[in-house]
C-alpha cells in the first residue's frame, strides 16, 4: 500500500491510476488529485477558512482581502469558498478587487500584499491561504512601515512552526498533521486487509483549529 501526498498538478497523475489499476491500495493525504478515485484523508478547508475570516470580521474589519493559492487547486478553491461564505454570513459585500490569486509561495504573498496595501483605500485585514504567503504579507507590511495589527491585521491558513515566536504572533488555522497521518495509515491498513473493496472511495475529512494570536487585532480606532 502507498500513503501519498501529491504534488500540485492540473491533471490526474498517471502513476496514481496505474498503481490503482495494478491493485495496490493508495490513500492520499492533504489533497486529492483531480479525477482520481482514491481513498483520502483531508481537512475541512472551507470551514477552517470561514472560521478564520469570521474572526477578522468579529474584530471589526470590513475590508478583508484574501491571498489565494492557484485556483486550479482544490485546497485553494475550498479556502476561497470559506472566505466568501464568511462575508455573506456577515452581510459584507464581496469585493472582487480584494481577491488576489497567488501561488502559495512567499514571493507571491509579498507581491500581492504590497499591491493591496499600497492602494488609496487598502484593506484593513489580510487572510493568507497558507503560511508562506502570510510571511510574504508581513514582509510587505513592514517595508511599507505598517504596523501589524494596528494598521493591518494578518491571519493565515496553516500554523507555521514559527507562528508563535513571530512578532506579532500569527493567528492561524492549524491542521491536525499527526491525526492526518494516523488516520491515513489506519485507512490504508484497513484497505489492505479488507476482503471486499468499497465501491466508492473513502473520504475522511478532519476539523481544523483556529489559534488566535496577536496579528489579528481589531480595527484601529
Amino acid at each position: 500500500g502507498v500513503l501519498l501526498v501529491v504534488a500540485p498538478a492540473r491533471e490526474t497523475p498517471r502513476h496514481i491510476t496505474e498503481t490503482l489499476a495494478a491493485g495496490t491500495p493508495v490513500v492520499c493525504l492533504d489533497r486529492v488529485p483531480r479525477g482520481a478515485r482514491v481513498h483520502s484523508v483531508t481537512v475541512d478547508n472551507t470551514r477552517g477558512a470561514r472560521q478564520c475570516v469570521r474572526h477578522l470580521l468579529d474584530q471589526g474589519h470590513r475590508r478583508v482581502a484574501i491571498l489565494t493559492g492557484p485556483l486550479w487547486l482544490q485546497t485553494a478553491r475550498e479556502r476561497l469558498r470559506g472566505y466568501k461564505e464568511a462575508l455573506k454570513q456577515a452581510r459584507v459585500p464581496i469585493d472582487p478587487n480584494l481577491i488576489q490569486e497567488g501561488d502559495f509561495r512567499v514571493e507571491s504573498g509579498y507581491a500581492l500584499a504590497r499591491q493591496l496595501l499600497s492602494r488609496p483605500r487598502p484593506p484593513s485585514a489580510l487572510f493568507a491561504s497558507n503560511g508562506l504567503m502570510a510571511i510574504g504579507a508581513l514582509k510587505a507590511a513592514a517595508e511599507l512601515r505598517l504596523r501589524c495589527p494596528q494598521d493591518v491585521a494578518v491571519a493565515t491558513f496553516d500554523d507555521l512552526p514559527v507562528g508563535e515566536i513571530l512578532r506579532p504572533a500569527l493567528t492561524s488555522v492549524a491542521q491536525p498533521a499527526y491525526l492526518i497521518g494516523y488516520k491515513g495509515a489506519e485507512l490504508l491498513i484497513q484497505t489492505i486487509e479488507a476482503k471486499k473493496k468499497p465501491k466508492v472511495p473513502v473520504r475522511i475529512r478532519l476539523s481544523t483549529e483556529l489559534r488566535i494570536r496577536e496579528s489579528s487585532g481589531g480595527v484601529r480606532r
